[in-house]
């Protein structure tokens, strides 16, 4: 509001205001009333019979309020009363102007007590800028005549400040300004908002207290984030709240959860680690994929080399081996690391060995086999796969040379007449303790019959 003083002023001090303040304007749906307030200072020195306060009423910009319902106003002091006297001057209606006439009723006319008069009315719905006319009609104690003297107060209308919360935007710290929609894990953020609020909250996640609140319009958050979080922005204007909730999304999160229940496959890419926690405390099937890769006499000179983690099953699973025959597959993971299993036929047991061994994902491996007296004989080699998941197994040919084929093989007989030849010590060291036993030598012809027999 603004003074405009004219030349002759008032004597008396005027302080006047609004409420609201500043004035809204009203709408098709909503009638919005206004008081304005006139506060008199008390002056001795001022004699003053009447005050009149003039009010443009209408539907223009320059109007303050609607003449109907008709504006109506009041003093807080006994000794100023409301009047229908007609002063020249001062309560002239001009049909656009509501007049508010006070007569002074106290017998010296001396301003002895302040004054507070109020204006009420329903404000128009036009914006723009209404002035009131004050005048009194004064004297000062040293003056000889009456005199009517003015004061005149612009007041602004406009209509009311849609209240709104809106535009917010996540940006890093060490480029503001610009908007991020994805963020890395663990750079520092912060998030801002636009609004014509008084005062903010921030609620983050499940937290049912806010994690920031104040005047300010944004939220640092100096060591950024791991997961995504779930943000609410409150926003408050005279009591009026407004929210806005933002998911600020985190590139590659890192995943947080007390229970996690899949209905459905479940892929993990990459590797899984389950600290020292139970998996499950019911059924669990890891095992999908079982079948035998291989079954027969002659196993093929192949690499093999599985998908995912698993087991590999080597066994002879029929044979027609005499006594003393042997059967050996070994398992190679590489050149100087292998796991062998044997089949040897005696007269106590004919039951034929296997061998399970535990291979990881990608490591190549391959089996070489040998048979010793085994002429006129049959024998059958299977192989099988247990997969831990969907793998499987990929073979492909080994391309080695005959020559390197052959070492290969002889290294298998070798090994398995190195066998033989240490059985075959055994069972002449217990011939021996025989004839020691019972002081009798035996032929060579039936030594070796004895130990034919035993092997």
């Amino acid at each position: 509001m603004e003074n405009k003083d004219q030349d002759a002023a008032t004597l008396l001090q005027y302080t006047i205001s609004t409420n609201p303040s500043p004035v809204n304007i009203s709408s098709s749906t909503n009638a919005v009333t206004a008081q304005i307030i006139i506060q008199v200072a008390a002056d001795q020195d001022v004699l003053c019979k009447y005050i009149s306060i003039a009010i443009p009423v209408g539907d223009d910009s320059d109007d303050m309020y609607l003449i109907s319902p008709i504006p109506t106003s009041s003093s807080d002091n006994d000794d100023w009363e409301i009047s229908a006297d007609i002063i020249h001057g001062m309560n002239d209606d001009d049909g656009n102007t509501q007049n508010f006439l006070y007569k002074h009723t106290s017998d010296d006319m001396t301003v002895s007590t302040g004054i507070t008069f109020t204006i009420d009315g329903t404000v128009n719905s036009v914006s723009g800028t209404a002035t009131i006319q004050i005048k009194e009609y004064s004297m000062g104690l040293d003056d000889d005549n009456y005199m009517i003297r003015q004061k005149s107060q612009d007041i602004s209308k406009a209509a009311q400040e849609t209240f709104f919360l809106n535009s917010v935007v996540l940006e890093y710290i060490d480029t503001p300004g610009v908007p991020v929609g994805l963020i890395d894990k663990s750079r520092g953020v912060q998030l801002t908002w636009q609004s014509n609020g008084d005062y903010f909250k921030v609620y983050a996640g499940s937290s049912p207290s806010p994690v920031y609140e104040g005047e300010g319009q944004s939220y640092v958050m100096p060591n950024g984030l791991t997961t995504d979080l779930a943000v609410i922005v409150e926003a408050d204007k005279g009591g009026d709240v407004l929210y806005q909730e933002y998911v600020i999304k985190v590139n590659s999160p890192t995943l947080e959860v007390s229970r996690l229940d899949v209905d459905g496959p479940l892929m993990v890419n990459g590797i899984a680690y389950f600290g020292n926690n139970p998996l499950s405390n019911g059924p669990v099937s890891i095992f999908n994929n079982s079948h035998i890769f291989y079954q027969g006499a002659n196993p093929p000179a192949v690499y093999y080399t599985p998908t995912s983690d698993g087991f590999v099953t080597i066994q002879v699973t029929s044979h027609s081996l005499p006594q003393a025959g042997l059967i050996q597959a070994q398992i190679f993971v590489s050149p100087n690391t292998s796991y062998m299993v044997s089949t040897f036929a005696s007269l106590v047991s004919t039951t034929s060995n296997s061998l399970t061994l535990p291979v990881q994902m990608g490591v190549q491996f391959w089996i070489e086999t040998g048979v010793v007296n085994g002429a006129n004989t049959s024998w059958e080699f299977q192989y099988s796969w247990v997969a831990l998941g969907q793998g499987d197994i990929k073979s492909t040919s080994m391309n080695r040379s005959e020559e390197a084929a052959e070492k290969s093989t002889d290294k298998i007989d070798r090994e398995i007449k190195a066998y033989q030849y240490a059985q075959k010590q055994k069972a002449a060291e217990f011939i021996t303790a025989l004839e020691k036993a019972f002081d009798k030598v035996l032929t060579n012809d039936a030594k070796e019959e004895l130990i034919e027999k035993y092997l």
